[in-house]
């Protein structure tokens, strides 16, 4: 299995999913023509992770902004990492917003009530 990565654009976000050291990332924004479309490889890679994840995973969400189909999809990556804990391995999810940012700061805090996995909100 090899790592994942997807160049950041104007529509879609960096992706940079490194195998090696269990650490996600995903920034940038998120408003693809077809979000699912995007998004299919993403939920089919951490399928197969997900079969043989790192003792550690953390995902890492930089997001300027993102639309309400990648707000679908954010909450599907989070069910994948929230798998990956319940198979009693370490994981962690850190939503980063700028401070002047409370729309961003906000949906973090949803988020955060809806997974159960180490979820942390900070200022980038």
């Amino acid at each position: 299995m090899n790592s994942l990565r997807f160049e950041l654009t104007d529509r879609t976000p960096k992706i940079d999913f490194d195998i090696k050291t269990g650490l996600f990332l995903i920034s940038g924004s998120s408003i693809p023509e077809d979000c699912l479309l995007f998004y299919k490889d993403i939920f089919n890679w951490l399928d197969d992770y997900i079969k043989n994840p790192r003792p550690k995973t953390k995902l890492e969400l930089r997001l300027k902004f993102f639309n309400t189909s990648t707000s679908k999809c954010l909450f599907t990556i989070f069910k994948k990492i929230e798998e990956i804990k319940n198979k009693g391995l370490e994981t962690s999810i850190h939503w980063y917003y700028q401070l002047e940012d409370t729309d961003m700061y906000e949906s973090g805090l949803d988020f955060q009530q809806m997974i159960k996995v180490p979820f942390k909100i900070e200022k980038a």
